[in-house]
């Protein structure tokens, strides 16, 4: 009956009755995998938690230097703890093996490279934050790149501001506030959005817009030209909800990706793309093709153009078309994520991730702009909550999180916040990527001369 009237408040061009998100779910909300059974056998259960004198035992002084594996949630503010004592860490963008396997994102610190009290700050910060730090002797590693090698990317201290003030939302700026400044630890200086035109943005390197209704009314033309000229000269935009769809205008010509809303004549171009994007995930080969040169079942194979895409379809067809499922946006949905582990956003998470995903933006983006997680086919998209079909039809393969470079600089846009209200710990984990390794590992900046 609730389904039925909701439905029918929809089709009739009002309003959702729905007050707030349609699901909560905590194992989705942390990221973790969880299991549902009838029936639980005897077990006995023991806490997992280390003790840190345990951990402070083991810390030991190194020849080379030491590991922090970014798996663990405690190493953001331990990360955040070492930029701030002048350390120099570095985030491995490859896998390797030393001893036991550690993947890409693990945090090294070389003992040439940091404070000659190195051993003393690491001490500290395992006894703050009870993180595990694993002494190392060599740089030559059983698998993958050695350590003293440039697959070890230098992590540069991010200099943080959050847009705040209206049109800013205040509780996504308070989830944002509250996970860097207090959570983290970290620097952050709230700077009002409606006066950003006169704010000298250099001393800033990551500039945070979360989400908003109608930034428009306050970034004119010239504000938004500012903004791209300091991304240009190396600076990291990280915008949030709707504030990223304000930056996927086309008539702001900020970003290269794309409302699909504006580009519905170019659904089929932005098919293709993902296409090929998801073969270069999931590649497969048939040696036939590669060895016996059979060109004819290769073309065979190869996609076909579909006369009935909707790139085909009259205009104004799909524009009605797409009105019409814009009013079966969910509120509130945990929806399944396609995670693209090689790109430094997703470090330290799986390949694939619950999100919690409210509105009507979905973003389209093909190569070069980076995708590093992408919503889920429309047969695996719902996890948990309300999600209409025409929703699910919209969304499905869309672009959640995207990395874009700009001159020496980036930008970062969200569809949804990941921060929100401070209780979503998987997302907040791109996020977090985005503001601390975002810095060094997307951006150029000129050396100065």
């Amino acid at each position: 009956e609730s389904l039925k009237h909701e439905r029918q408040e929809l089709g009739k061009h009002r309003e959702s009755h729905l007050y707030d998100v349609s699901t909560s779910n905590l194992a989705m909300a942390f990221a973790l995998e969880a299991y549902w059974t009838k029936h639980l056998p005897d077990m006995k259960f023991r806490a997992g938690y280390v003790c840190k004198n345990h951990l402070l035992d083991r810390l030991k002084k190194s020849d080379y230097g030491y590991i922090i594996e970014l798996a663990d949630s405690k190493a953001y503010p331990a990360l955040s703890a070492l930029l701030q004592n002048g350390c120099n860490p570095r985030i491995a963008t490859k896998p390797f093996q030393l001893g036991r396997k550690f993947d890409t994102g693990t945090i090294l610190l070389r003992q040439h490279e940091n404070p000659d009290n190195l051993l003393n700050i690491l001490r500290k910060v395992c006894e703050d934050h009870c993180v595990e730090i694993i002494p190392v002797d060599t740089a030559l590693v059983q698998s993958g790149p050695d350590l003293g090698g440039n697959r070890m990317q230098l992590v540069r201290e991010p200099k943080i501001a959050i847009a705040s003030q209206w049109p800013v939302s205040s509780s996504s700026f308070g989830s944002v506030w509250h996970l860097l400044d207090h959570d983290i630890h970290l620097r952050t200086s709230p700077i009002n959005i409606q006066y950003l035109g006169r704010i000298d943005l250099r001393k800033y390197n990551v500039l945070i817009l979360p989400n908003s209704r109608g930034l428009s009314s306050v970034l004119d033309e010239s504000a938004v030209a500012k903004i791209k000229r300091w991304v240009e000269a190396g600076g990291t935009l990280i915008a949030l909800g709707n504030s990223a769809s304000f930056a996927a205008g086309k008539e702001r010509r900020l970003s290269s990706v794309r409302r699909r809303r504006d580009v519905l004549e170019e659904l089929g171009i932005y098919a293709e793309a993902l296409t090929r994007e998801t073969n270069a995930r999931n590649v497969k080969i048939d040696a036939s093709l590669v060895w016996d040169n059979r060109l004819d079942k290769a073309k065979a194979d190869a996609p076909k153009e579909d006369k009935d895409t909707p790139a085909k379809k009259d205009a104004e067809a799909l524009k009605r078309l797409d009105q019409w499922q814009r009013m079966f946006s969910p509120t509130g949905v945990f929806v399944a994520a396609e995670i693209d582990p090689e790109h430094w956003l997703t470090f330290g998470c799986d390949q694939k991730m619950p999100l919690m995903f409210a509105g009507s933006s979905a973003f389209l983006a093909k190569y070069p702009i980076a995708t590093p997680v992408r919503l889920a086919d429309k047969e695996n998209l719902r996890l948990s909550g309300l999600l209409w079909p025409e929703a699910k039809e919209r969304l499905a393969g869309s672009a959640y999180a995207t990395v874009e470079s700009l001159g020496h600089g980036q930008i970062i846009l969200f569809a949804c916040d990941p921060t929100y209200r401070a209780w979503l710990a998987g997302s907040q984990r791109l996020f977090l990527n985005a503001v601390i390794l975002g810095p060094g590992m997307g951006t150029s900046p000129p050396v100065p001369w």
